[in-house]
Formats: structure tokens, sequence, C-alpha cells
């Protein structure tokens, strides 16, 4: 097998009114149509004799892949692109964050940047703020809840803490729920946030006067799932007279961008005429905080807002690499990243806001780069004489071998074209390969 592969899958023809596909397995097993959609695994080689993609004809992923690398195509022949190959969400089911990532033959994939940090919830007086969560695997943290205080008797909540960023189901924090008759108080914590949840805000509130009950609660986390924005906090007196707290909801983490997959293909021909779509997503926006509520009656009460959510870190874009012969590259290549999701913002308290949280990093390009090994042209049939086609010769090498310093080997069975090709060499018949270094006429690699 060379790098052009064995040609073991046979040739695929895939147009708007012809439909073959060679030796390979239908029903998902080696790909699957519905259309004129082809649908195709990523982290495999296929091994194509020649290959035409018509246009009008989509060549996306396999539904059921949630994760991957390259999508890696070689043909020992020609191949023709002429409709789409698209590599990018919206054509695919791979997961957000780094979890839709992975290595295959030390092709390292896309990935996604980091996402942004959950601010930390604003302080009572003397109940602390939550702190915001950590991002992690592209996804943003959680906001903080906001800490509330009365100042007599001293009581405060703390709010909960924002949930780090992951993929998990997302569980946001419960606000504080208190509720007192006259002549007491009553404090409550406010919950932890999971998975990129924000954490819920404390309650405090002390009753003086009057009958009945008065009640304060903290607000709810906010979570991508569902709302992301956080709760504000609430205080009724119920016709107490009372001093009562409430901290704002730290707002949601958002969710993480999505990859693109990388497109390898290795062709002895290549024509290219169509599209090609590598592009990530972007990140989702951090849900606000809530805002703290204070009813102050008799004394003094303070209430902190909640932290902002931290942004979704923007999807890399797959790479394009061609490798060929021969290439006709008319077509066009996208491969854009996603942007960072925008921070969410803290929510109000009584004397300062909840902390903002980090904006998500934006998700890089991808690049297409264009190699080849043997250009057919007149300055290498020189060697060979007037005529002499190089073509049936790559075809049938017994293999074609491009090095790490970039200079490319065929090695050749017979030898009718052998020849060592450095600069200023005459032929020697006793050479059963063509070398072509990096810097002769017969070299050509351009980034693309």
């Amino acid at each position: 097998m060379t790098d052009f592969g064995d040609g073991s899958d046979g040739e695929l023809i895939f147009t708007t009114s012809v439909k073959s596909y060679g030796n390979m397995t239908g029903g998902g097993v080696d790909y699957s149509v519905s259309g004129n959609s082809l649908f195709l695994k990523p982290n495999r080689f296929y091994n194509f004799t020649d290959m035409t993609i018509g246009a009008g004809t989509i060549v996306r992923l396999n539904n059921l892949v949630t994760s991957g690398s390259v999508l890696y195509l070689r043909c020992t022949g020609t191949a023709t692109i002429a409709g789409s190959i698209r590599l990018d969400p919206g054509y695919n089911s791979i997961a957000p964050g780094t979890y839709g990532s992975n290595t295959w033959n030390g092709i390292v994939g896309p990935s996604v940047a980091n996402g942004g940090a959950g601010g930390d919830g604003d302080r009572g007086e003397s109940g602390p703020g939550g702190t915001g969560g950590a991002q992690g695997f592209g996804y943003g943290g959680g906001g903080g809840g906001g800490g509330t205080d009365v100042d007599e008797p001293n009581a405060f909540g703390t709010g909960g803490n924002g949930g780090a960023g992951n993929n998990g189901t997302p569980v946001f924090g419960q606000g504080g729920t208190v509720s007192v008759q006259n002549g007491f108080f009553q404090w409550q914590n406010g919950g932890n946030g999971f998975n990129s949840a924000g954490a819920g805000g404390a309650a405090t509130i002390a009753a003086y006067a009057g009958a009945g009950y008065a009640f304060s609660w903290g607000g709810d986390g906010g979570k991508y799932s569902l709302f992301i924005d956080a709760d504000n906090g609430a205080v009724d007196d119920g016709a107490l007279t009372v001093d009562g707290a409430a901290g704002g909801g730290g707002g949601g983490g958002a969710i993480a961008g999505i990859e693109g997959i990388h497109f390898y293909l290795w062709a002895v021909v290549i024509n290219f005429t169509g599209a090609i779509v590598t592009s990530a997503a972007s990140g989702g926006a951090g849900g606000d905080g809530g805002n703290g509520v204070i009813l102050q009656e008799e004394r003094d009460a303070d209430a902190g807002g909640g932290g902002g959510g931290g942004g979704g870190g923007g999807g890399n874009a797959g790479n394009i690499k061609f490798t060929y012969a021969k290439l006709t590259d008319s077509g066009s290549k996208t491969m854009t990243g996603g942007t960072g999701g925008v921070r969410g913002n803290g929510g109000t308290g009584e004397g300062s806001t909840g902390d903002n949280g980090s904006a998500g990093v934006a998700g890089t390009n991808g690049s297409a780069g264009s190699f080849t090994g043997l250009e057919v042209n007149p300055p290498v049939q020189e060697w060979f004489g007037s005529g002499t086609d190089l073509l049936p010769l790559i075809k049938s090498a017994d293999a074609v071998i491009i090095n790490d310093d970039e200079s490319v080997r065929v090695r050749h069975s017979s030898t009718t074209y052998a020849a060592d090709l450095v600069s200023g060499t005459a032929p020697d018949a006793s050479n059963l390969f063509i070398q072509t270094p990096k810097g002769t006429k017969a070299w050509r690699a351009s980034g693309t």
C-alpha cells in the first residue's frame, strides 16, 4: 500500500444520477445514503481507485458518530469533487466541547477553545457570596450565588458556589428559602450548582412585630439547558415588621462550541471544483446573575447579586490537506473557527453587583495545504525524453513516499523510468526510484 492507498474499496461514484459504492458495505458499516447525501465515518482510511463526488451531492459524517478527528480519503487514481464536503457541526452529530475531539493515526482533532469562568456572587455585609465555577472542557463555569445579612441579630447566609464547566446534566443551585413569625429570625445558604449551572442565592429574615409569617427566597441559579439567566431574590413581609434579604442566583455557564473535522485527500489526480466546509460552531452566551433584594423596615439588611455565567469556548475549525501529483483547485474552502460566547453580567445587589463572568475564547480558523510529489511538466519530462507521461508511472508505483523534509520518492519495479532527479545529475538506470528533492523543478508545495 502506498500513501495513495491500495484501492481496496474500489471506485466510488456518487452523483445525482449515478451511485456506485465499489467494494464498500452499506447500512452504516462503511457508508449510508439518504437521497443525495453520502454519510461516511471519520478516523479510518477509505481506499478508492477513483472517486467522483458530483455536483448537487453532499458528503457528510455518519449521524451516529459523536467524536472524531479527520475524514481521510485516498485514491490510487483520480478524485473528482464537484459537490460539497460538509464537515461542519450543522451536518454531523459531533458532541460539544473537548468531548467531540480525539486523536487518530497521529492526527489530533481540532477540539475547542476554553470557556470562561463564572463570576463570584456579591457578599452581603457579613454573608459571603459564592465562588464562580471554573471553565472545563470548553464549557463556561456557573456564577456564584449572592450572600445575605441582617444586622440584628447578625444573621447571615452564604451564596452557593457555581458549577465547574462540564457536559454532564446541569443542576442549578436552589436559593435559600426561610419563613419566620414575630420575634424569630432565620437564614439558609444557597445551594451549589453542578456541571456549569449557577448557584443559589442565600436567604435571611428577622421579624420584630405583627402576626403571621414573613418569607425570604434566594434566587435559583441558571443552567444552559433550560433558563440560563438566574432568578432574582424576593422578600415578603406578610404584614409583619421585618428586615429581610434575598441573594440573587448565579447565572448559568454556557455550552461549549463544536469543532469542525479535518479533511485529508490523497489522490494522484485531484479535480476540485466543489466546496469543502470544515468550520466550527460558536460557544454559547453565559447567563446573567440574579439581583439581590432587601426589605428593610426596622434596622439594616444586605443582599448580594449573583455572579454572571462564563461563556462557552468557540470550536476550532478543521484543516484541509490535498496531496497529489496533478491538481485542479478552483473550488471553495471554508474553515472558520467559532466565536467565544459572551459573558453573563453580574446581578445588582445592595451596595455592589455580582462579578461578571468571563467570555469564552474564540476558536481558531483552519488552514489549507496542498502538497505534490511529481509535477508533470517539461522540465521533468526532459529526463525521460519528449512525450513521456509520468502519470502512469506514478499510478503503477510500488510506493509513493512524502518524506519529513517534504521531498518525494517514487519507487518503481521497472527500470524503464528509473532516474535520480537530483539537479544536475544524469539518469542512472541502476536506481530503482525517482527522487525529487525539495527545491528542484519537479517539486511544488504551496499553502492555499
